[in-house]
């Protein structure tokens, strides 16, 4: 069900019932005015495809390079992205820089984007209570998408400086496909945000949360128009060039699978865009991108090259049988008076409760002239201080002065959010947090309190700072807590005794954002412990490092003072390196504890993620290294299979096998996002033939 559902997005069957925009040009009056017109008319539709979409930028590429430039551009869900970037004036080059940059790739990751401490990890929740009166929430979606909305606002701000609410501004005129709930309709976005627009034509169900938009909720624009050729030649325009990144299909036999006819099927049902091509005046090309997932934004170059050299000769010859004028793109001022006001705005109209500190964040606010596209930076403080789900903002310029407006979605002044998660070796697991967010004075305050529940650890967690510090944002913090682990030092497989430890902590601390890494997080502060009949205090310091993106590295340290002195560290790094068919994650781990570290801060290897034949954490000891080379590929947005092969070593273990050398793990598994949380599954096998298989339901904390 949840594979049918994801390839929902790329194959929903297309019903264009609803009105495009009106035509400049009354239809009565419209073969006059075509009789006088000079040049060929003609417009451009980019169709939907996920990571497919990329190919568009290849196709871009030829029209630049034949000085071709459309009267309209029209996109659906990523066509509507990478329209809108074109249209306000990116080039091709630029666009797939962009690509390049930015890793799209992790905004399809179950784990929400956040930073943690001492191990504490703050799960998506499965349901929440909100407000005053409590009432239940489920998740909107499957991710969060405040890092979407986001990126969006920031890497749209010029489009919506130009476009100022009317999408004809642009220096090409533009218009976004999405689709509303009720009837699934086509709804032509033609003025409003350009980032908002493009939001709501890539709003893919149960993905991501659907948009308001007026009285109506709108989704993924897939769901109606994959190929929009109808809403592209509704403006008075002579010819129609649609690119089309659909996902091939076949051959099929009598032995095909019911799964592959299904998704022929929807395949079939999203190539309907291309039937509603006039013959003779419209044209698709359709690039096939054989190999090319649509799960995998990783393939940027190929995708583009594969684009630009499926679709170049096709181009040429249309343009000389359309008689298609050759000009450069019209240039916009994109240039502002200075701001005379900000204000942010709910749904409703009235300003927001955080508009105060939202403001705050935003400045230095420039003192002339400015270009839009200036602002992200300040928008990005405004992100990582978690002040709103969404920042849509919105340009209004006379002649000296220029009003931003930000159409917001505020948070919940507080909730209680609950994460249960299940795995077949230490069963069921239970998190639950209080989440409150009162704003004192100018700054905005996040107070949380929890617990967590496993089968061999339990505590509470209690956190004080300003912003939210999981974005990212930089500042002081309060946190500490209290918990029990029980570890387990196996004699055999399946026997197992248990060594408790219990501590409690608090600690004042600080995050940092550095040149050579995303974060920084170091405290200092009391903590306590107890070892069988034995309790320590002591004061103590924690260091937390970390790099995300396509070279993730991460860094945690401890020391304990005091009697009862010790040290422990642990780190992992990657690379990832993509290839058409996968890409490959050759990383390293280690870990290390000094003599009287209790055994809660000893390294160990086994489980999913660090040695597939042994349960989680079943070797132990002071000192462990490991290597491991996983092959990963997306077959869909949040459904990816990966194969491993794995190496470790345990110094000093006492705990499960005995294992003199560098010893050898292999196997594989499959993970997906569902409406829940994350299913997983890992199978391996180690020397000595230890088999393990594990099953895993929502995130692990």
């Amino acid at each position: 069900m949840m594979i049918l559902l994801l390839l929902l997005l790329i194959v929903a069957p297309t019903r264009l019932s609803t009105a495009a925009p009106q035509s400049t040009l009354a239809a009565g009056g419209r073969q006059h005015a075509d009789s006088l017109r000079t040049t060929t008319r003609w417009s451009l539709a980019l169709s939907g495809g996920i990571a497919r979409g990329i190919a568009h930028i290849g196709a871009l590429r030829a029209l630049e390079e034949m000085q071709l430039v459309p009267d309209l551009v029209v996109g659906t869900s990523i066509g509507s992205l990478i329209g809108a970037l074109w249209a306000s004036g990116m080039s091709s080059e630029e666009l797939a820089e962009l690509f390049r940059r930015v890793d799209v790739q992790d905004l399809f990751d179950a784990q929400p984007p956040g930073f943690t401490w001492r191990g504490q990890i703050v799960p998506r929740p499965w349901f929440t209570l909100v407000g005053y009166g409590g009432f239940l929430r489920l998740p909107p979606g499957m991710l969060e998408d405040a890092f979407l909305n986001d990126l969006l606002a920031r890497h749209l701000l010029a489009a919506d400086g130009i476009a100022q609410g009317d999408f004809d501004r642009l220096p090409i005129r533009w218009r976004a496909c999405a689709a509303e709930m009720e009837a699934f309709d086509t709804i032509v976005l033609d003025s409003g945000s350009v980032a908002r627009a493009v939001r709501s034509s890539l709003s893919i169900p149960v993905v991501f949360p659907a948009v308001r938009h007026a009285e109506q909720l709108l989704v993924d624009g897939g769901m109606s128009s994959h190929l929009p050729m109808v809403a592209a030649r509704a403006e008075s325009v002579d010819h129609v060039l649609g690119i089309d990144v659909a996902v091939p299909q076949g051959p099929f036999t009598g032995h095909t699978s019911a799964l592959s006819i299904g998704v022929a099927a929807f395949n079939l049902a999203t190539q309907q865009g291309r039937t509603d091509a006039r013959p003779g005046r419209d044209h698709v090309i359709w690039l096939r991108l054989p190999g090319a997932s649509p799960a995998n934004f990783r393939m940027v170059d190929s995708l583009i090259a594969r684009g630009y050299r499926d679709s170049r000769d096709t181009i040429a010859a249309l343009a000389r049988a359309w008689r298609l004028p050759r000009r450069e793109r019209r240039q916009v001022d994109s240039v502002l008076p200075p701001i005379a006001s900000v204000a942010w705005l709910t749904s409703s109209g009235r300003p927001a409760r955080a508009s105060t500190p939202a403001t705050d964040l935003l400045r230095p606010l420039p003192s002339g002239r400015f270009a839009p596209d200036s602002l992200a930076r300040a928008l990005a403080r405004v992100h990582r201080g978690d002040l709103f789900l969404a920042a849509w903002p919105r340009f209004r310029s006379g002649r000296d002065a220029t009003r931003l407006t930000f159409d917001v979605q505020e948070h919940d002044p507080f909730e209680v959010a609950v994460a249960p998660g299940y795995d077949m070796d230490e069963g069921g697991r239970a998190h639950a947090s209080l989440v409150g967010r009162p704003i004192i004075g100018r700054r905005p305050i996040v107070v949380q309190a929890g617990g967590v529940y496993r089968r061999y650890a339990r505590g509470t967690f209690f956190s004080f700072e300003p912003h939210s510090l999981a974005r990212g944002a930089m500042g002081p913090f309060i946190r500490g807590g209290a918990r029990r682990t029980e570890t387990r030092i196996f004699d055999e497989p399946a026997h197992w005794r248990l060594e408790r430890t219990d501590r409690a902590e608090i600690l004042l601390g600080v995050q940092l954002r550095l040149p050579s890494a995303d974060m920084l997080q170091a405290g200092g502060g009391f903590g306590k412990l107890r070892v069988g009949s034995q309790t320590h205090r002591g004061p103590m310091a924690a260091l937390h490092l970390e790099t995300r993106g396509r070279r993730p590295r991460q860094l945690d340290a401890v020391v304990f003072g005091g009697e009862h002195r010790y040290a422990a560290a642990r780190g992992n790094a990657a690379l990832e390196v993509p290839f058409p068919w996968a890409t490959l994650r050759p990383g390293a781990r280690f870990g290390w504890a000094s003599n009287g570290a209790p055994m809660d801060e000893w390294p160990s290897l086994g489980g999913p993620t660090e040695l597939l034949g042994l349960r989680r954490g079943e070797w132990l000891g002071q000192r462990a290294f490991a290597l491991e080379l996983r092959a990963v590929r997306p077959l869909f947005p949040g459904l990816d299979v990966h194969v491993t092969i794995q190496a470790g070593h345990v110094d000093r273990a006492i705990s499960g096998p005995t294992f003199d050398r560098l010893s050898l793990a292999a196997g594989g598994g499959a993970r997906t996002n569902l409406p829940l949380g994350l299913l997983s599954l890992d199978g391996g096998l180690t020397e000595g033939g230890r088999r393990r298989f594990y099953v895993g339901i929502g995130q692990d904390f």
